[in-house]
């Protein structure tokens, strides 16, 4: 003891520079990302110390937390090295309490903490002699009377923590002053961060861990990773005074804008659906919506990949420009493409074709989805639908179960209680999932706004040649039946919603900008859905479609 203490200073870079030296390639520091982990790191990585940095990885982390990793990585030029849970232990898991059992009980949560954090900070830790950790004194009344340098016989082995006496303000002032990387869930109420199915932000007043296992009880909660002579150290019982915001100490948290909100409901979701399907795929039909759900899916699982496939029902109809519009999104986000095509489904005799003027196929393409949906082997299915556009869409639940036939039966809507979304279905069944259900056009319009989205060129004013009938601006094209005594001209128009050539009518306007669009928008009296002619066939039009397995 006498020897190792000698080497601890009340300088931190001094004291890890000192123990680097003397135990070279046995120190090990282990970061979750959070404010003192960023601050250990830069000093390790600026002085380039022989100290290995590990983290866990869970598999189920915030999105923004792996976009931190990887800014940590680029910036610093390091490594950190990644430990993972089991498969098995995962796959034994899931097959016993499901793949969200931790909010059923406190002992499945602590199980499935066991099992992707415990177990794999084990194998971080094997030959390591000694542990560098994050901790503060004034996290919790326990840690107040830790010492810098304590012995871990649980772990067998010697815990370094360098910023022991340091506290909130600054660690904050650090960050600012060195412009280290943090978490920016820091400045939306979070601070404390954990696994993503298992945090949630917190108000002004509440305790800094009340959004840490927020459906439990108020316990003690602890995950298991810091013990003492072998027991849990109960973690931190800080209120959200101690608030980890960069820009001030003295600011109360921040509130969420409402596209905050609305985006961090649906990346959660979106999240959730990764976690409890198998094959989930997510529908794309080159509308504003669907554009939308694939940012955010990027967004949710940056750096990594999106880990859905694209689906798009091919009518035949479809505006050119949405088409190109879809290539070049799949090349951008390097996501993977299966199209069902709804002219192969009239070919082989499965869906028989509408005559008229407008022949409309958005009707038969519900054929080619179930076909593409069974063909993919597909559990869930993602969409861009929300409640403002439609009564019937508003009567879904945001995990909407779907039959065997892929039929909707409003009797059968499962309860959704807070956030907790139910994915368990029986062989063949599949469920439609709606990220964006709570949003409205304006929304929408507002987020593309300000994550500066691209869009096709349908949705900006541009000359077409259209066909006035009952009122509306219908474009003219090769799949339109005219009448010798139909009237064609030409008029400066935009797309509120992109759907096909033969039912998606036009609005004249001028709007050349999102600002304009979005103004208009608010000015606008008439229903978005009030241009697509397939809605107006009767008062149930939407809600029977959906029943017989529409999208």
């Amino acid at each position: 003891m006498d020897k190792i203490q000698e080497l601890i200073t009340e300088n931190p870079l001094e004291s890890l520079r000192n123990l680097a030296t003397a135990y070279k390639g046995q120190v090990a520091f282990s970061t979750s990302f959070g404010l003192e982990d960023q601050v250990i790191t830069d000093l390790i990585s600026k002085e380039k110390l022989p100290i290995r940095i590990f983290t866990l990885d869970t598999g189920r982390l915030f999105g923004e937390t792996y976009k931190l990793w990887q800014t940590t990585i680029e910036k610093y030029s390091i490594e950190i090295e990644a430990f993972a849970p089991k498969a098995e232990d995962i796959r034994n898991y899931i097959s016993s309490v499901g793949p969200n059992g931790f909010y059923e009980s406190v002992e499945n949560r602590k199980e499935c903490c066991r099992i992707r954090k415990v177990v794999p900070l084990q194998r971080a830790l094997s030959g390591v002699k000694i542990w560098i950790t994050g901790i503060r004194s004034e996290q919790s009344p326990e840690r107040s009377n830790l010492t810098q340098l304590e012995k871990d016989e649980a772990n067998r082995l010697w815990k370094f923590h360098p910023l022991l006496a340091w506290d909130l303000k600054k660690v904050q002032d650090y960050i600012k002053t060195n412009q280290v990387p943090y978490n920016i869930l820091h400045d939306q109420g979070y601070p404390s961060i954990g696994c993503a199915p298992c945090t949630r932000a917190v108000q002004a007043g509440e305790d800094a861990r009340a959004g840490r296992w927020w459906w439990e009880a108020d316990s003690a909660k602890e995950c298991g990773l810091h013990w003492k002579d072998g027991k849990l150290v109960p973690n931190k019982k800080e209120t959200s005074d101690d608030k980890s915001i960069i820009h001030s100490s003295n600011k109360p948290l921040p509130s969420m804008t409402r596209l905050d909100q609305l985006e961090s409901e649906s990346i959660y979701i979106l999240r959730e659906v990764a976690a409890q399907f198998n094959r989930p795929v997510l529908l794309f039909s080159g509308g504003k919506d669907s554009i939308t759900l694939v940012h955010l899916a990027k967004k949710a699982f940056e750096p990594g990949k999106i880990p859905f496939t694209l689906v798009h029902i091919d009518t035949g109809h479809n505006f050119p420009e949405a088409l190109e519009f879809r290539d070049e999104l799949v090349k951008q986000f390097d996501v993977k493409l299966e199209i069902g095509s709804v002219q192969e489904s009239i070919d082989a005799g499965r869906a028989v074709e509408e005559k008229g003027k407008f022949p409309s196929r958005n009707g038969i393409q519900t054929v080619s989805l179930l076909e593409t949906i069974t063909r993919l082997k597909a559990d869930a299915c993602i969409g861009g639908a929300r409640r403002d556009e439609e009564k019937a869409r508003a009567k879904e639940r945001i995990f909407s179960v779907r039959d065997v036939f892929g039929g909707w039966d409003p009797r059968l809507q499962r309860p959704e209680l807070w956030n907790l979304y139910n994915g368990k279905i029986h062989n063949g069944e599949n469920v439609r999932v709606f990220p964006i259900s709570n949003w409205t056009e304006l929304d929408v319009w507002e987020y593309i706004e300000r994550e500066n989205i691209k869009l096709p060129n349908l949705y900006f004013t541009h000359t077409r040649d259209v066909l006035r009938v009952d009122g509306h601006l219908f474009p003219v094209s090769e799949f339109v039946n005219l009448e010798p005594s139909d009237k064609v001209f030409s008029a400066k128009v935009r797309f509120r919603t992109v759907g096909d050539m033969t039912c998606t009518a036009a609005v004249e306007s001028e709007a050349n900008s999102l600002s304009e669009i979005i103004q208009e928008i608010r000015d606008s009296r008439t229903t978005e859905r009030g241009s697509r002619l397939d809605d107006k066939r009767s008062e149930a039009a939407m809600e029977e479609r959906k029943r017989g397995g529409y999208f």
